[in-house]
């Protein structure tokens, strides 16, 4: 101070409350209690908030992992109606011996059926007793994948309504045996398998198929607004307009495959 005086010629600060403004935020000094939040003891110390992530942005999560396929036999139809009915767990202990325990079980429903053949004729599907000879004809013969005619004679042996539910064309078909004592099974399509769905699928959206042999009532019971309606509801295009090419395009467009 006294060099300042001598060869800068600085006078000595005679009032000292002059320096108020340069601390703590121009408050004298007194109790740290009194200074303002943004001058007391470690205010500067406090970890501040990254400006580049705000308090409104909330951490990405990462997507759920899309549960894996359950791996089955190529006649998917059958195999997921068995875990249905029979549990996941007998499925497990057949082993590798898939084909044998699908002859037994489909040699057993042939048997109960051929005691009664009548009571596959009580379901939504008009069977003939021809068309059960067929179908124990498919029983027995062991083909590697089970018909919609075939699905029939299961839902009424092991008494279970059976739905198969198209997500993609929006589309389900139904199997209402007169008798049953278990809950609806619902088997989705996916490409050309069927998966199991672990609980009931709504079919709010869906439109109901008539039966197994075709989408579609007979053409006398629909107006021509209502099979209208259907054609825009799929977008099906037609170069005639007229009710016969209407109900032929939309019966090709519905059918089951």
């Amino acid at each position: 101070m006294i060099l300042n005086q001598m060869f800068h010629g600085v006078r000595p600060i005679s009032n000292i409350s002059k320096l108020a403004p340069f601390y703590y935020c121009g408050i004298p000094l007194g109790p740290i209690s009194i200074l303002p939040i943004e001058c007391q003891k470690d205010y500067y110390l406090k970890d501040s908030p990254s400006p580049l992530v705000k308090d409104t942005e909330k951490p990405i999560e990462k997507p759920k992992a899309k549960p894996k396929s359950r791996w089955l036999p190529p006649d998917t139809l059958f195999w997921n109606l068995f875990i249905a009915v029979h549990g996941e767990s007998e499925f497990l202990q057949i082993g590798s011996k898939y084909a044998n325990r699908e002859w037994e079980e489909k040699n057993l429903i042939r048997q109960e059926i051929a005691k009664n053949p009548k009571v596959c004729q009580t379901t939504n599907h008009k069977l003939t007793l021809k068309n059960v000879q067929e179908m124990m004809s498919e029983y027995m013969t062991g083909v590697s994948v089970t018909s919609l005619l075939g699905l029939v004679g299961f839902s009424v042996y092991y008494k279970i309504p059976i739905y198969l539910v198209d997500p993609v064309k929006k589309t389900h078909l139904s199997f209402l045996p007169t008798n049953t004592d278990k809950e609806a099974c619902f088997l989705v399509k996916n490409e050309k398998r069927y998966e199991l769905s672990s609980e009931p699928v709504s079919l709010e959206d869906s439109f109901g198929l008539e039966s197994y042999t075709r989408p579609l009532r007979a053409i006398s019971t629909y107006k021509r607004p209502e099979l209208e309606a259907i054609r825009q509801r799929f977008a099906v295009e037609v170069s005639d307009t007229s009710k016969e090419a209407v109900y032929r395009a939309l019966s090709e467009h519905l059918v089951w495959k």
